[in-house]
């Protein structure tokens, strides 16, 4: 009996002994019914060490470890309640997430960890091996091709390092994730997150005059001016040299050059100017026309989104609220008065139009877009509008999943009322997919300028934290086929078939437009609407 026990202790022991603990920082896929879905355990050393988890833009305290070798914790109750098992198979975490009857598999690879350094060329290279080890492992969106040139420009990056500036390096990082020619694979520095320092000054793109619409009070003189130089060259040019930081279309690029231009830290990256600490802007076309140097605004770092078309609006929907705009002081134009909203409507039209803008796909804080929808449906039974516009010209994304019910809203409004669809440069991923189920369901016309991408792009994925300078890199692993093309992969793909998303009607803004407080889509649509009476 003694021996017996004596055994079974011994096996247990040994057991034990062979468990290989789980701590450490992990990242992989888990498994799911839509696309893989991308997460990162970060779990602690220690019998009970305690385990965090990042997904899906959510930080999930998973409390302590069974012990050192077992993650197995249930966090909430009932059928609501969320269990996340795992345990080390060779050199993977591999395990399991539970919740609402669903069961979904995951298998993660160690993130490396490296012993400190003083050495600046030794820690921008453990960027680089996690964007060729981590970032290229987990992309869907490069192709062999792509994938080879990004591998090329890493180590050709790697032996310039040592002569380098950080900014030039930041800027060429995003370059390479560029290669992708991918627009959801992306290095964030601007919009998804504020990595970079900007001017005290926003401006826009009208055609080719970049315009100031939005300043910090101390540069108020500069609203109106047309930027004609940065740092000595002309705008256009400027732009050419920083449209390759972001891929997607042209007009995408456009969007994002409204960023670039106006950081310190990329104009210095990119060559544009000698030094980040001021940048020279030549304006024309205003009172304060003639050159100045302009400081850029203290760092200040954000994991928030933030949309440079808010800068149009005069009521602003992100920080600072002091900053003076250029159309503040009186009414602003239609697609203007909401920045704020997920999505409204107007119905008050005295031609009868139902204008419908949708700038998220996301629910509103105050009200479900079901509930929008039904609200939608209601008015167009009600009112019976002449036409129906549904302006996406600002939606940058979000939930695709959830723009159905707005769709089906509108699909209920009578056979012969005309459907207009509004799109933009900032019409992207979840907002371009919004404007294609439009389209298959049922006839419109679309106005304004060409989307932000094209019909079939990657999207979903997540982010990689390179180790030394913190900065996300985003991948894409979830294919996203909206042309009548074949979906690139076997696994879940939004698949439709829509032949072409340009404009029917081409209402790119302008400055004139702008200024006189008038909306160039909504012009077009209505004397489209008189042609064809």
């Amino acid at each position: 009996m003694f021996v017996r026990v004596g055994l079974l202790a011994l096996l247990m022991i040994a057991t034990s002994a062979r468990a290989t603990p789980v701590a450490g920082n992990w990242e992989g896929e888990a498994a799911s019914d839509l696309w893989p879905t991308f997460l990162r355990l970060e779990i602690q050393p220690g019998d009970h060490g305690h385990a965090t988890l990042f997904v899906l833009g959510q930080t999930i305290d998973l409390k302590q470890t069974l012990d050192v070798s077992t993650l197995d914790t249930t966090i909430g109750k009932d059928r609501d309640a969320l269990r996340v098992t795992g345990h080390v198979e060779g050199d993977r975490l591999v395990g399991s997430m539970s919740q609402s009857g669903k069961t979904f598999a995951f298998s993660l690879q160690r993130i490396a960890s490296y012993p400190p350094t003083e050495d600046r060329v030794v820690r921008w290279s453990r960027d680089l091996d996690a964007i060729r080890d981590r970032v290229l492992a987990f992309d869907r969106s490069f192709d062999a091709a792509e994938k080879a040139a990004a591998k090329r420009a890493i180590e050709q990056l790697r032996r310039e390092l040592p002569r380098l500036s950080d900014d030039a390096i930041v800027v060429q990082i995003a370059r390479i994730a560029a290669l992708a020619n991918n627009a959801h694979t992306r290095l964030y520095i601007l919009r998804n997150r504020t990595e970079v320092r900007r001017m005290p000054i926003r401006a826009w793109w009208f055609g080719k005059e970049l315009r100031v619409v939005r300043a910090a009070p101390e540069y108020a003189r500069y609203l109106g001016c047309r930027i004609d130089r940065v740092g000595g060259q002309a705008a256009l040019a400027a732009k050419a040299k920083v449209d390759d930081l972001f891929a997607g279309s042209p007009t995408w690029r456009t969007y994002m050059s409204a960023y670039s231009l106006t950081s310190s830290d990329v104009l210095h990256g990119a060559g544009i100017v000698p030094t980040a600490d001021q940048v020279r802007y030549q304006f024309s076309g205003c009172k304060a026309s003639g050159t100045a140097e302009i400081a850029p605004l203290p760092l200040a770092k954000s994991a928030k989104p933030l949309e440079s078309w808010w800068d149009l609006a005069p009521k602003y929907a992100g920080p600072p609220d002091d900053w003076k705009q250029q159309l503040a002081g009186s009414a602003p134009p239609l697609y203007l008065s909401h920045p704020d909203k997920n999505y409204w409507f107007d119905d008050q039209s005295t031609d009868g139009m139902l204008f419908i803008q949708y700038n998220r796909a996301a629910d509103a804080p105050d009200e479900k877009l079901s509930a929008f929808a039904s609200r939608v449906a209601a008015a167009i039974t009600a009112k019976r509008p002449r036409v129906i516009v549904v302006d996406v010209r600002f939606n940058t994304g979000g939930n695709g999943s959830i723009t159905p019910k707005l769709v089906d809203a509108v699909k209920s409004a009578p056979a012969d009322v005309p459907v207009y669809i509004v799109t933009g440069r900032a019409t992207f991923s979840a907002g371009i997919v919004a404007a294609a189920v439009l389209r298959e369901a049922r006839p419109v016309r679309i106005v304004g300028e060409p989307v932000g991408d094209g019909l079939d792009f990657w999207a979903e994925g997540g982010n990689i934290i390179l180790p030394y300078s913190g900065l996300y890199v985003h991948f894409a692993n979830g294919a996203h086929s909206l042309s009548p093309k074949p979906c690139p992969t076997r696994d879940y793909c939004d698949d439709m078939n829509v032949a072409s998303l340009a404009p029917d009607i081409a209402a790119p803004p302008t400055w004139a437009s702008y200024v006189a407080r008038r909306d160039p889509a909504l012009d077009a649509i209505r004397q489209d609407m008189d042609r064809r009476r």
